[in-house]
């Protein structure tokens, strides 16, 4: 569930799905408890999935309570977020993308759309405006993030 981008575009459409620098947050909701070391091992950039050759790449991980988490991906693999927290021997019940780039759903209600703004436009096409941290600061950050275990 959530964010959805219409388009007709094929350059926005290629933009949006091909290129690492537009990022996609979700909402996690898992199975089991967190164990702790999600955020290390999303962040490190070495997660392998099952039956893929390459390592996924550093993912932001942020606990929202026991079992919900916000995540952000720099890229899209088929059911990504699903065979990421299998590879960390958890099961994904609930997944809802609140961000595509510096698109977020805001105050928009389920079921209702609206235009993009023509910032959110350029940003997402040309790639400048788009305010959002490169993934090696997200790394970065999640590194930090790890040695403040006060989220535990």
């Amino acid at each position: 569930s959530g964010a959805l981008l219409l388009t007709e575009s094929g350059l926005l459409s290629e933009r949006v799905r091909g290129d690492k620098s537009v990022r996609k947050v979700y909402q996690v909701r898992v199975r089991d408890a967190w164990r702790g070391d999600e955020l290390e091992r999303l962040a490190s950039g070495t997660l392998q999935l099952l039956s893929e050759t390459e390592p996924c790449l550093p993912a932001l991980f942020e606990p929202l309570s026991d079992r919900t988490a916000r995540v952000t991906l720099a890229e899209g693999r088929y059911h990504q977020l699903r065979r990421m927290f299998a590879a960390l021997g958890n099961r994904v019940v609930g997944i809802h993308r609140v961000a595509i780039g510096c698109v977020t759903l805001g105050a928009l209600q389920p079921g209702h759309w609206r235009l993009l703004t023509e910032r959110e436009l350029q940003a997402l096409v040309h790639g400048n405006g788009d305010e959002q941290p490169s993934i090696e600061s997200l790394a970065a950050q999640a590194q930090q993030l790890n040695d403040k275990p006060e989220w535990l």
